[in-house]
Order: C-alpha cells, then structure tokens, then sequence
C-alpha cells in the first residue's frame, strides 16, 4: 500500500509536470523520481520509533544508529568528493563535518537523541540521496535548461541542509544550557537556604 501511494504521487507528478507545466519528458522523470524517493523515505520504518527512543541510552542500539548513520555520511563525501563545482564540493563537505558534529553530541549526551529524530530518521538520508542525484545529473553528456535549473534547485537544497544541521546542533546544545540554568538555580536555593548570597 505504501509503495503504491509513492508510485501513484510520482505518476501523476510527472504527467502533471510534463502536461500542465510542459517540461521536458527528462525533467518531469527526475522530479517524479526524487518524489518517489522523498515520499518512500517518509513512510518508510524509522530508525527511532517509541520504543527505541526510550531505549536510547543502551549502548548496542546507539552504535547500530551510529553505524547507519556514519555510513550515510561516508556515502555523502562519495559523492561529493566526484562534484566538480567547487561552491558544492564545499557545501557536502560542510554538511559531513556538520553530521559527524551531531553524532558527537548524541554520543556524549545520549538523551538528546530524542532531539534528534528528524535528523536520523529524514534529514541525513534525504540529503544522501540528493548528492547522489545531483552527483549523476551533473556527470550528464548533454544538460538541457531543465537539468540546470534541476541542478540549480538542489543546489539550493544543500544549502538549506546545512542551515538544518546548524539548527540541530543548536538544538542539542539547548538541552545543556537548560540543565545548566538548572543546576545554577538549585544552587542557588541551596546557598540561600544556608545563608550565603552569590555575590559574596
């Protein structure tokens, strides 16, 4: 049934794109495919669900997320590493550096991976799939305008990537400064209850 909502969203996106907006067969074919990738990846089994987030600091289970997820980010810089465009090569080296940071922070404090879920489960996938295509589309012989405006359009989405992954960074990082915020004001109770003041 899943499968089935995925190829019918793709069908009628690329006769959608191919007759309403009149692109190129090519065009419409690669749109449709990436819906078909998106909306499979959308309904497709997470890597957290209810219950492993409740079991997200068992060591075994966060080394298997760990171990899928740093395999993403390996096939990422793959792809990367065969980009030409400099500008983009950048951007996907960025997003490894900012991925491996996020693991980083999951690692040291494993209940932030609650946190993390849309990064685990959408985003590091999303974008490996995306530097895959866009890696096959610019290898292309012949680039028609709707190729480069395709190439164009992912190239603002590896943009946006790396604005998602800073603000997943900030997330975790949160979680610290409202602990901290804690810790101080029980101190601070403590201190007051004992008679003392901070500014002594």
């Amino acid at each position: 049934m899943k499968h089935l909502i995925s190829i019918t969203l793709s069908i009628l996106t690329f006769i959608a794109l191919l007759l309403g907006f009149l692109l190129s067969w090519y065009t419409a074919l690669v749109v449709a495919v990436i819906v078909y990738i998106v909306t499979e990846t959308v309904q497709r089994p997470r890597v957290i669900d209810k219950q492993s987030s409740i079991e997200g600091d068992n060591k075994a289970y966060l080394d298997d997320v760990f171990m899928i997820g740093m395999k993403r980010i390996r096939n990422i810089e793959h792809y990367g590493s065969k980009i030409d465009k400099l500008e983009v090569k950048s951007n996907i080296k960025l997003i490894c550096q900012l991925g491996e940071q996020i693991f980083v922070e999951i690692e040291d404090k494993p209940d932030t991976i609650k946190l993390s879920r849309r990064f685990l489960n959408y985003y590091l996938e999303s974008a490996e799939k995306v530097t895959m295509l866009y890696e096959k589309l610019s290898k292309s012989a012949y680039q028609s305008e709707e190729t480069v405006e395709t190439l164009k359009q992912v190239e603002n989405t590896l943009g946006l990537i790396v604005k998602q992954f800073k603000k997943q960074i900030m997330k975790i990082q949160q979680a610290d400064f409202l602990d901290l915020d804690v810790e101080i004001k029980v101190l601070e109770r403590t201190l007051l209850s004992e008679g003392l003041h901070m500014d002594n």
